[in-house]
C-alpha cells in the first residue's frame, strides 16, 4: 500500500474471529494499532447495511 499509493498516513487495523489475548491487546494499544473482533465487525457491518462474513472459516 505505502509503496504503490504513497499515502500520508497508514493505520494498521487487525481483525480476529476469536479475539486477541490480553497481551496482544495491550501491545496493539501501546503501538496505536486498531483491532476488531468478530462481534465488533458484525456490528459495523449491520450498522452499514453490509453482509456479515460467513460463519465458519
Amino acid at each position: 500500500m505505502k509503496r504503490e499509493c504513497d499515502p500520508d498516513f497508514v493505520q494498521p487495523w487487525f481483525f480476529s474471529y476469536s479475539g486477541f489475548t490480553p497481551d496482544a491487546e495491550q501491545f496493539m494499544t501501546s503501538k496505536g494499532v486498531l483491532w476488531s473482533t468478530r462481534e465488533d465487525l458484525d456490528a459495523l457491518l449491520d450498522h452499514t447495511g453490509l453482509r456479515r462474513l460467513p460463519g465458519n472459516i
